[in-house]
């Protein structure tokens, strides 16, 4: 099939363009393997792939406070730990293995959260978090993820140690998996609104009041002008939506 035009990336088919970067996000993970298995990768301390090692690949296992039980966080596409009994995928480019299948032992499960959003369906993200506690305490090994282990990811992990009796959730995520945890201003209002967690600032926040991460007025990333949360005032999740998945402006 010849390759889209750009027309055709706006006005046409969506599955054509979602293949491409499926396989653009194969091609750089199957080079970053590569590179990691030859030893010739460098850490850059990314959360995405940029020819060096990721950051998710070096983060601990999350103790929950006043237990010996840990948790696992990081990507859920390229998974770094492989003999979990559940995975918890947030992103839409979870990988599946055979522990999806019913009459497979294991969990496998998408729940779908836009890159530096929120849930739309708060209610089923509290039982989740409620449900992946029982299943903690009961000894499961449990592993979280998104893209690079740090905003949805830590999202979960706050929610989840709260449920724990930690009512500074955030800052303990951060202080014992990894500092990026919990990205938006968005996640932290969440965070406080259903689960009392007391409020700091996001990761890629750069003020307590929102998320100014995007670049200043007037610059631009490649020619393209950068979305930014003030166009889309009072309906912020749309924002996150359409610059956290897939979209071409992002």
């Amino acid at each position: 099939m010849a390759r889209k035009n750009l027309d055709d990336v706006i006005h046409g088919d969506r599955s054509v363009v979602r293949s491409y970067q499926h396989k653009s996000a194969l091609d750089d993970w199957d080079a970053w393997d590569k590179s990691k298995k030859s030893g010739s990768s460098k850490s850059d301390g990314g959360d995405r792939y940029l020819g060096g090692k990721m950051c998710f690949e070096s983060h601990p296992p999350l103790t929950m406070p006043g237990t010996a039980f840990q948790v696992f966080g990081g990507s859920c596409s390229c998974p770094v730990v492989n003999d979990a009994d559940i995975y918890i995928g947030f992103d839409q480019s979870m990988t599946y293995t055979a522990r999806s299948w019913p009459w497979k032992q294991g969990t496998e499960f998408l729940f779908k959260v836009p890159d530096m959003g929120v849930p739309s369906k708060s209610d089923e993200f509290v039982k989740m978090v409620d449900w992946a506690k029982t299943q903690v305490d009961a000894g499961k090994k449990l592993h979280c993820g998104c893209i690079g282990g740090h905003g949805r990811t830590g999202m979960f992990l706050a929610a989840l140690v709260s449920c724990y009796g930690e009512k500074e959730a955030i800052a303990y995520v951060r202080a014992n998996y990894c500092k990026k945890a919990v990205e938006s201003s968005t996640q932290v209002k969440f965070l406080g609104d259903h689960f009392g967690i007391t409020p700091v600032q996001g990761s890629k926040s750069s003020s307590p009041s929102g998320d100014n991460w995007s670049i200043p007025k007037g610059k631009s990333k490649g020619g393209v002008t950068e979305l930014k949360p003030d166009m889309f005032k009072g309906d912020e999740e749309k924002f996150h939506n359409v610059a956290g998945n897939g979209c071409i402006w992002a």
